[in-house]
C-alpha cells in the first residue's frame, strides 16, 4: 500500500527551510521561496509525488473575517503619549507578518488610500486619535460604516451587529474590512494559479510575491496558504519507491521561525493552529544551518509540540553543510555522520543535544513538562540517532550523501522507529482494558478538567468573547480565532494533558505492563495517536436535532447544563465571559457522562487501538525478517 508522509518544518530565518524543501522539487528553479534573511509569512504546502500529472502553484486568500481576526490578534490601544504607536501602526505593521505598504505594486496609491481612510474615520468621529475612547455608540459606528462605504464604488459590505456595548475593536474592525478591500483589489491582477510546466519568466517573477517579500512588495500578508504540487526530484524516486511512499507533504511555517521565541504556552498555541489545520502531520523537522549557534529553542519547542500534538516526532536536520570548513575538507562525502564527527569538530547544533550534561539538561526540561519518563529516553534516542547532514544546493559531491541521509530519515518515519521494536501482547491487553475502569475514569476526568476553560482572564478580549458566543448560539461548538476554542480542540488539549502525560503508576494500571519497558514505549506512542479515534467530531452537524453528531458529541452536548431544548441558553443575566465559563465548564458535569464516556473509550480501544497494536507487531516482524 502506498503511503503519504506529512512533515512540519521549523527553523529560524536563514536556516534554509525553503532551500531544503525546494531541493525535492523537479521545478526548483521556478519555485523561488528562499532568500537571505527572508521569512515564510504564510503557510506553504508542498506536495511532492513520483507521478504528478499537473505541477502547479495555487494560492488561497484569507477571507475578510480571517484577515480581521489575524490583524486583531493583538488588540490595539489608543496612543496617549507623543511617541506611542498609532493605531494604524499597531494593526497594519507587524514585522515579519504584515505591512500595508507592501501592496504598492505600481506606486504608493494603495498605502495612501489606506492612510486616508483612517484620517476620514477620525474626521467622521470629530476626534483626534489621542482622544479616541474604548466605548462607542451604534450611531457612531454606523456613521463610520457609511463613510467607508462611500469611498468605494462597489463591493464593501459593512454591518453593525446588535450588541449591548461597542468597543474600540468594533471601530477598528470596520477599518480593517476597508483595508482588506484595498489590498485584495491591489492583488487582483495576479493569477491565483501558476502552471509550472508552462510558467513564463514574467509569471515566475509574480510568483515570488506570493512566497516572500520581493523588491519590498508582497502579497503574503493577505494569504491563507499557498499549495505547491510538483514531481519529486528524480534522485529521490528510488528511495520513495523502496519505502512505498507515494507523496511527501512538507508544511513550511510562519510565526515559528523568528529569533525571539515566545514562551511555551505561546508556542503551543501556534503549533496547535498548525496541527488543527493538518492533523495528519506525524513528524517535525527542526532545520538548522550547521554553522549557526546552538538550537537552544529546541528546549522550548519540543515540550510545546508535545502539548499540541503528542504523536508528532521531532528530528534535527543540519543544512548548509557545504559552507562548513570541516565538512569541505572531508575526503569522503558520501555518508557524512555528524554525530561521529562531532567529537572532533564540535558542531554547535549537534553538541547542544549530545554529551552527558546537555542530554541531562534536555531530558530534565522534558521531565518538568510532564512528558512520560518512558518516552523521554526513547524520543531522545530517535532524535540523536537521526541527526541529518544536508546540502540543499545542487552540488554534485553532496548528492550521494543527501540521498543516503533522506533515506535514513524517511525510513525512521515510515517504520515508526519511535514505537520501538517490542511486540505488544494484544490478547492480554484486550482482556485487561475492560477491567481498568478506575484508571480510565481518573484519566478521563482529568481530560474534562483540562478541556474546561475559565473565560474571566479574557473579559477584555471582546471580539473573541462575542465570536464564541455568537457561534454557540448559532449552533456551532465554539470558534477558532486567536485561540482554539472549538470543543474538538478543547478536548484534544485535555487529552494531551491527561492521557499523554501519565505517571509510571498510571501506565502500569492502565496497560498492566512494566513502566519503562519497550512494550510500554509502543503502547504510549499509540495512545498519543488514539485521541483522534476516541474524540470524534463532525463538521456538518445540527445541534438542535443531533443530526450528523458522533456519540462523543451527543454526550458532551446533551448533558451540558447550559444546553436546553436543542440550544444554548440565551436569556441570562450573565456577562459574556461568565456565560462562556459556564458553557465550557466540562469538569462540572463529568459525573453525568462518566459511564457512557467509559463505554465509548473501551469500544474505541478494542477496535482502533488494538488494530494499531497489531499493525505495529507486523512492522516489527517485517523488520526482523530483513535482518
Amino acid at each position: 500500500m502506498k503511503k503519504s508522509v506529512s512533515i512540519l518544518l521549523v527553523g529560524k530565518s536563514g536556516a534554509g527551510k525553503s532551500e531544503f524543501i525546494n531541493s525535492f522539487a523537479a521545478h526548483r528553479d521556478q519555485i523561488q521561496a528562499s532568500g537571505e534573511g527572508q521569512t515564510t509569512r504564510t503557510i506553504v504546502e508542498y506536495h511532492f509525488s513520483i507521478n504528478e500529472p499537473s505541477p502547479k502553484v495555487t494560492v488561497e486568500y484569507l477571507s475578510e473575517d480571517e484577515f480581521v481576526e489575524k490583524q486583531l490578534a493583538k488588540e490595539p490601544e489608543v496612543p496617549k503619549e507623543k511617541y506611542d504607536e498609532s493605531i494604524c501602526e499597531q494593526i497594519l505593521v507587524t514585522e515579519g507578518f504584515f505591512n500595508y505598504k507592501e501592496f504598492d505594486f505600481v506606486d504608493d496609491a494603495n498605502s495612501k488610500k489606506i492612510e486616508t481612510l483612517w484620517t476620514g474615520i477620525l474626521h467622521t468621529l470629530n476626534k483626534e486619535e489621542t482622544a479616541l475612547t474604548n466605548d462607542y455608540s451604534k450611531e457612531q459606528l454606523s456613521a463610520v460604516a457609511d463613510y467607508l462605504k462611500s469611498q468605494f464604488a462597489e463591493g464593501l459590505t459593512l454591518k453593525i451587529a446588535d450588541k449591548k456595548v461597542y468597543k474600540l475593536n468594533d471601530l477598528v474592525e470596520l477599518y480593517l474590512k476597508a483595508v482588506y478591500k484595498v489590498c485584495k483589489t491591489a492583488a487582483g491582477s495576479f493569477p491565483k494559479e501558476f502552471d509550472l510546466n508552462t510558467i513564463t519568466p514574467e509569471l515566475t517573477e509574480q510568483l515570488k510575491y506570493f512566497l516572500k517579500i520581493h523588491d519590498q512588495k508582497s502579497v503574503t500578508g493577505l494569504l491563507k496558504k499557498v499549495v505547491i504540487k510538483d514531481r519529486v526530484l528524480s534522485q529521490f524516486e528510488p528511495m520513495l519507491n523502496l519505502l512505498q511512499v507515494q507523496t511527501v507533504k512538507f508544511i513550511d511555517t510562519y510565526g515559528l521561525d523568528h529569533s525571539e521565541q515566545p514562551d511555551t504556552n505561546g508556542l503551543t498555541d501556534r503549533y496547535q493552529t498548525l496541527f488543527n489545520e493538518y492533523p495528519e502531520l506525524d513528524s517535525v523537522f527542526f532545520i538548522r544551518a550547521l554553522n549557526t549557534d546552538s538550537p537552544s529553542d529546541l528546549s522550548t519547542a519540543i515540550p510545546a509540540i508535545y502539548d499540541a500534538n503528542p504523536s508528532a516526532v521531532p528530528y534535527l536536520v543540519c543544512t548548509k553543510i557545504d559552507e562548513n570548513q570541516a565538512i569541505q575538507i572531508l575526503a569522503n562525502k558520501t555518508e557524512i555522520d555528524l554525530l561521529a564527527l562531532n567529537s572532533q569538530y564540535h558542531f554547535k547544533p549537534v553538541s547542544h543535544i549530545t554529551g552527558s550534561k546537555n542530554e541531562k539538561d534536555l531530558k530534565r526540561i522534558l521531565y518538568k513538562a510532564k512528558i512520560p519518563e518512558t518516552l523521554i529516553d526513547s524520543r531522545y534516542d530517535v532524535l540523536v540517532k537521526n541527526i541529518i547532514s544536508y546540502c540543499s544546493k545542487n552540488v554534485a559531491e553532496y548528492q550521494e550523501n543527501n540521498a543516503y541521509q533522506i533515506k535514513k530519515l524517511f525510513t525512521s518515519i515510515v517504520n515508526k522507529e519511535h514505537l520501538g521494536t517490542a511486540n505488544i501482547d494484544t490478547e492480554k491487553l484486550r482482556h485487561h482494558i475492560p477491567t481498568a475502569e478506575a484508571q480510565i475514569t481518573e484519566l478521563m476526568k482529568e481530560m474534562f478538567v483540562k478541556a474546561s476553560k475559565d473565560w474571566d482572564p479574557l473579559k477584555k478580549s471582546t471580539r473573541t468573547l462575542w465570536k464564541n458566543k455568537e457561534y454557540l448560539e448559532y449552533g456551532l461548538l465554539g470558534y477558532n480565532g486567536t485561540y482554539y476554542d472549538r470543543w474538538y480542540n478543547r478536548f484534544l488539549t485535555g487529552y494531551a494533558q491527561s492521557f499523554s502525560k501519565m505517571s509510571e503508576n498510571q501506565v502500569q494500571k492502565l496497560f498492566n505492563v512494566t513502566p519503562g519497558s519497550n512494550e510500554a514505549i509502543a503502547l504510549l506512542e499509540i495512545l498519543n495517536k488514539f485521541a483522534y479515534s476516541f474524540i470524534k467530531f463532525t463538521t456538518d452537524y445540527k445541534l438542535n436535532t443531533g443530526e450528523n453528531m458522533t456519540d462523543f458529541m451527543k454526550e458532551v452536548v446533551s448533558k451540558n447544563p447550559m444546553f436546553v431544548d436543542g440550544e444554548f441558553m440565551r436569556d441570562t443575566n450573565l456577562q459574556v465571559n461568565e456565560w462562556l465559563t459556564q458553557v465550557y465548564n466540562f469538569e462540572g458535569y463529568f459525573d453525568s457522562v462518566q459511564m457512557n464516556m467509559h463505554i465509548l473509550f473501551v469500544d474505541a480501544f478494542l477496535d482502533s487501538f488494538i488494530k494499531e497494536c497489531k499493525m505495529h507487531n507486523a512492522r516489527v516482524a517485517a523488520r526482523s525478517a530483513h535482518i
